[in-house]
């Protein structure tokens, strides 16, 4: 039996894919301690892990002061935000756990402190993708042309020289490697048919697939009012496609 620390992105897109994992983690007898934001407590702890809330809001994929990721710029400015309070999250996890030992870690890949925490910890991760493997090109090439490049990494090699002195630890020097998290283990909920370079990928890539998950959620959903038409589903979408949100304005 170990201790697990699981260190989520407060998204549903993000903590959905993780739920039947964590639950048979817990059958198997390990003991897991999920962090994420207050909303996701109930379906958290339906799957018999040990909740807890970050103190502050690490969600870079809703919408703050006016910001989101979908517009150009949007996903890099709410990131400044979040590794802003790098030093207050991170003291805030390592004192909720400080009587815990922890075995292994499993992060999100696009949680942001993963390589700080990693190193603090100084044990075995692994890396949870809910979105598509193979971004590897994606997040430099458009963080270096957004017109705020400069000042937002200026900004955070200042947070980033405040956490090495005060954990002893390296930061990368690029804001960017922050957001896309290898581990020794890489599992995947996507097929290996959506990947565009499965060369990059080595054996620590594991495309498990959905792993499905009875949530037993209450819905109050009129899904008999769909019985006997056609119906369109529209997914949550992803901040890594262009869409114009009128879209969703002819539905809603």
């Amino acid at each position: 039996m170990s201790n697990v620390l699981f260190l989520g992105m407060p998204s549903h897109g993000h903590v959905n894919p993780t739920l039947g994992l964590v639950s048979e983690l817990v059958k198997q007898g390990e003991k897991v301690v999920y962090f994420a934001a207050e909303p996701f407590r109930e379906k958290i702890e339906a799957t018999g892990a040990q909740f807890k809330a970050y103190k502050g809001d690490l969600d870079i994929f809703t919408p703050k002061n006016g910001q989101t990721a979908g517009k150009p710029g949007g996903l890099f400015t709410v990131m400044q935000q979040v590794i802003a309070e790098a030093p207050e999250i991170i003291s805030d996890i390592l004192m909720q756990t400080k009587d815990i030992k922890f075995d292994y870690l499993i992060h999100s890949a696009a949680f942001l402190f993963t390589k700080p925490m990693v190193q603090i910890l100084n044990i075995p991760a692994v890396s949870s993708l809910a979105v598509f493997a193979g971004l590897r090109h994606f997040s430099t090439t458009r963080f270096n042309q957004f017109p705020g490049a400069e000042v937002m990494m200026a900004a955070y090699l200042q947070i980033a020289v405040q956490l090495e002195e005060t954990y002893k630890i390296k930061m990368p020097r690029d804001m960017m490697e922050l957001l896309m998290n290898k581990s020794e283990l890489n599992l995947v909920y996507t097929s290996k048919f959506f990947v565009p370079d499965p060369d990059f990928f080595d054996d620590n890539y594991k495309f498990v697939g959905p792993p499905i998950f009875p949530r037993k959620e209450n819905l109050d959903f009129p899904f008999e009012k769909l019985e006997g038409k056609r119906v369109l589903y529209i997914s949550l979408g992803t901040v890594f496609g262009n869409f114009n949100p009128l879209l969703y304005d002819i539905f809603f």
